[in-house]
Order: C-alpha cells, then sequence, then structure tokens
C-alpha cells in the first residue's frame, strides 16, 4: 500500500472494510458454484490477494484477470 499512496495525486485517504476472499465466498454462498470469471482491480492489493489463495480457494474459477500496475516496482 505505501507504493500506492506515494504515486497517487490524490491525498485523500477512505478507510473501507475488507474481507478475505474465502469469507467473500462464503458470504455470497459461491463456495459449490462454478465462476466463469473475477475481474480483480483492488489498487496495489493484488498481490495480496494471490499470496493468500490456495488451491482450493480459486480452483472452481474458470478465468481470474487481474489489473497491475507497473509503477507498484515489485521485485
Amino acid at each position: 500500500m505505501e507504493n500506492f499512496y506515494s504515486y497517487s495525486n490524490n491525498k485523500r485517504v477512505d478507510i473501507v472494510e475488507g474481507i478475505t476472499w474465502d469469507s467473500l465466498i462464503e458470504k455470497l454462498e459461491l463456495k459449490y458454484d462454478i465462476i466463469s470469471i473475477v475481474k480483480v482491480d483492488i489498487e496495489g492489493s493484488e498481490l495480496d490477494l494471490i499470496e493468500s489463495f490456495t488451491l482450493s480457494s480459486v480452483s472452481f474459477i474458470d478465468q481470474l484477470t487481474i489489473e497491475f500496475h507497473d509503477w507498484l516496482n515489485v521485485s
């Protein structure tokens, strides 16, 4: 997140409640459904989400599309 703030022209910060991928799937009752496509655009936290995935948490998704930003400077 630090990289996001340093590259953003917007100095406003909004605090929002976050949930885990597994809790989202449980909340939406999608555990046993096949999901055709998931698009992820979470402004710099995409790697945090990917690192939380297990095979069982994404095995029912046909396509996962993730937006990355080249300004993140991830090594």
